[in-house]
């Protein structure tokens, strides 16, 4: 006797004589697992977000950090809207100071555009490092606005992949504070607040000529993740169609095997469109040479 399958549906006759189409069982309930696990992560970016830096953060700002002769306070700002328009001039032009030689003129204008809109959503929050004098054992965090301000992270919590994580969206240390500990403590206290709200790591986005900004983020245990253009489609990446990586920090298995598992499936992706293309342009040429061949004939 025939045996049809039907992957999506199946059938049955309506008291009307119309065929009704019924879902299958399985891929219903796949598609309610999606939903349910789709809302599990939006919870958690909420959860997240409702998290406050300043007492997550608590031990650790408590007092300045002070490292080579430099005191530093830290301010915790979790909405940007909230940032005073000197703070926001600063902040503007120390990114533009750093940045604008690492992308050059000509992609400058472009990226400041979508760069200042990211810096002042809703969703933007910043950890703000400000100069301080050396504590005593009766100061405070020295934590005034007024205070020169000598560095920031820009970060946001978000989905990457199915994967709940705090990603640095800028961290930029001013001239006069590099090498004496600002960043490093600024990726601590980023690292402190992802744990504290239940994120799986840190991500982040470097570009590929940053040289300097890359070793600094390999000496504090970032890794090229595999889902970063360099990983998941080498061949665009070979053909400079690609200028960043893609840099993380995961601390539990599930999240890391998932990134990976999604980097994996983008490379097969990418291959195989890579495999059609090639073969396409190989066809193509081998028809001009037979149309050469044939107008010489």
């Amino acid at each position: 006797r025939p045996c049809f399958r039907h992957s999506r549906h199946s059938f049955t006759m309506g008291k009307s004589g119309v065929k009704v189409s019924i879902p299958d069982a399985r891929k219903a309930a796949k598609k309610t697992a999606k939903l349910a696990a789709a809302k599990k992560l939006e919870d958690a970016v909420t959860a997240a977000e409702a998290l406050d830096p300043e007492i997550a953060l608590a031990p650790f700002i408590a007092k300045p950090f002070v490292r080579n002769g430099l005191g530093t306070s830290v301010q915790c700002v979790a909405d940007a809207r909230k940032i005073n328009a000197e703070d926001k001039g600063w902040i503007w032009n120390l990114l533009e100071t750093n940045m604008r030689p690492v992308y050059g003129p000509t992609a400058w204008r472009k990226e400041a555009k979508e760069k200042k809109s990211e810096m002042t959503a809703a969703d933007a929050r910043y950890l703000i490092a400000r100069a301080t004098d050396v504590p005593n054992e009766s100061s405070g965090n020295g934590n005034d606005p007024d205070t020169p301000c000598l560095g920031f992270v820009h970060y946001k919590f978000v989905v990457e992949e199915g994967v709940c994580v705090l990603y640095v969206y800028e961290l930029q240390i001013a001239q006069n504070a590099r090498r004496r500990g600002v960043g490093k403590f600024l990726m601590m206290l980023a690292e402190v607040l992802a744990k504290q709200a239940g994120c799986a790591g840190v991500m982040l986005t470097v570009q590929c000529v940053n040289a300097a900004a890359i070793s600094f983020y390999e000496k504090n245990k970032y890794v090229l993740s595999p889902i970063s253009p360099r990983k998941c489609d080498p061949w665009a990446f070979e053909e400079n169609q690609y200028d960043y990586d893609i840099y993380q920090k995961i601390w539990t298995d599930d999240a890391a095997a998932l990134l990976l598992k999604e980097g994996d499936a983008a490379f097969a992706e990418n291959e195989e469109m890579f495999r059609t293309a090639s073969v396409f342009v190989h066809s193509n040429d081998e028809l001009k040479e037979a149309f050469k061949k044939a107008q010489i004939a």
